[in-house]
């Protein structure tokens, strides 16, 4: 029944001034265990997180989970120009790793 919270470095792709567009994001758990993962992003400078996903998972379940929109709404995954992620894990769910990935918008550059 332990709780846990990942906060990832800001990811900027190692430039700042390019937009970005998050494809998919996902979380992997060690798949014996139960319980219940949020994955959220914050981008830009926000304050608040953005929940991409909350997964109950039993011990049958995939040890994985990957969303490519909001799933609660459907919406977009965001574009940025740099993205922190949050990973809440509740109810013994055992974390063993976090998944993103984003695509370069070219024509984006403000220099």
């Amino acid at each position: 029944t332990a709780s846990g919270t990942y906060e990832s470095l800001i990811i900027n792709g190692g430039d700042a001034t390019m937009t970005k567009k998050l494809l998919t994001a996902g979380v992997m758990i060690d798949q014996l265990t139960t319980g219940q993962i949020i994955l959220s992003y914050k981008i830009n400078g926000d304050t608040t997180w953005t929940t991409i996903f909350t997964k109950t998972y039993a011990a049958t379940d995939k040890g994985f989970h990957e969303a490519i929109n909001i799933e609660s709404t459907g919406a977009n995954l965001p574009e940025f120009t740099e993205i922190q992620f949050q990973i809440l894990s509740t109810l013994g769910a055992t974390v063993t790793g976090l998944y993103y990935k984003y695509e370069d918008k070219p024509d984006s550059l403000t220099r």
